[in-house]
C-alpha cells in the first residue's frame, strides 16, 4: 500500500513540475510581449511632414480653390500656386517643394536651404518625405490634370 501511494504522489509532483514550467514559458512570453511594445520608438516624423504637404492642396489657406465660401480640396486654385502663398500658409520650421508636371511650375519655401539640405535626406537622422498627388488645376475657370510632387524637409 505504501508503494502505490509513494507511486501516485510522484506521479503528481512530476506533473506539477512540467505545469510550473509550462506556466514560467506562458508568464515570460506575456513579459516579453509587453516589454517590446512598451519599449517601441514611435516615430511621427513621417506623418508630420506628409500632414504638411497634404495641407498645401486642401486648405482653402494655401492653394486650395475656394468659392463662395466653399473650398474644393484637391483641385488647386493656379493663381494662388506663388511661393509668397505658400510662406503666408504654413507656418513652421520647415522646406519645402512644390511641383506641377504639366504646368511645369516649381515653387519653394526658402528655396536656398532647401536644395542645400535635400542631398542629406538619404541619412536616417535626416527627416524628409516625397509624396506625388494626382490634383486638378483651377487655371482661371479651366479644370485641367496635373501631377503635383510635394518634396518637406524638417529644418531643424
Amino acid at each position: 500500500m505504501n508503494k502505490k501511494g509513494t507511486s501516485v504522489t510522484f506521479y503528481e509532483l512530476i506533473i506539477w513540475i512540467w505545469r510550473i514550467v509550462f506556466l514560467i514559458i506562458v508568464i515570460g512570453g506575456f513579459v516579453y510581449i509587453i516589454n517590446l511594445y512598451e519599449t517601441r520608438e514611435i516615430k511621427v516624423q513621417d506623418l508630420e511632414l506628409n500632414l504638411i504637404g497634404l495641407r498645401t492642396y486642401y486648405s482653402g489657406d494655401c492653394f486650395a480653390y475656394k468659392e463662395n465660401n466653399r473650398v474644393y480640396t484637391g483641385i488647386i486654385d493656379f493663381n494662388k500656386f506663388n511661393e509668397e502663398r505658400l510662406s503666408n500658409c504654413l507656418a513652421g520650421n520647415y522646406l519645402i517643394k512644390l511641383n506641377l508636371q504639366n504646368k511645369n511650375k516649381t515653387i519653394f519655401l526658402n528655396k536656398q536651404d532647401f536644395e542645400y539640405k535635400e542631398q542629406f535626406c538619404k541619412f536616417q537622422n535626416f527627416y524628409c518625405s516625397e509624396r506625388k498627388q494626382y490634383v486638378l488645376i483651377n487655371d482661371n475657370g479651366k479644370l485641367e490634370q496635373d501631377m503635383l510632387t510635394i518634396k518637406v524637409i524638417k529644418n531643424e
